[in-house]
């Protein structure tokens, strides 16, 4: 089974901090405080919601199934991205087909 591999560089692009903000709370979501820092709760992102890995900072390996939600995401925030095609292992498909 084939996948995407996915580096995104968020200095290249030309956005403003706060949009930066925005698309990496719609990315990956982010942890949220209430009431002085007492109570904690998690706002989830897109990577939340679908099997991805993450091998390090700024890099995504989906399946080819998942990828046109991510793709949808770094166009409308014209983040740039390398983007390209592996063959996943063994391992990577238990951990990519887990909601399947």
């Amino acid at each position: 089974m084939d996948g995407k591999i996915i580096c995104y560089n968020l200095k290249s692009s030309n956005l403003k901090r706060k949009d930066i903000d925005k698309f990496l709370r719609e990315l990956v979501g982010h942890n949220d405080k209430s009431h002085g820092g007492r109570y904690t709760y998690r706002k989830k992102g897109l990577l939340d919601d679908i099997p991805n890995i993450k091998p390090i900072r700024s890099v995504i390996v989906v399946s080819n199934e998942n990828f046109p939600e991510i793709e949808n995401i770094l166009k409308k925030y014209a983040i740039n991205a390398y983007i390209r095609d592996i063959l996943l292992k063994e391992g990577d498909l238990k951990i990519l087909c887990k909601d399947e």
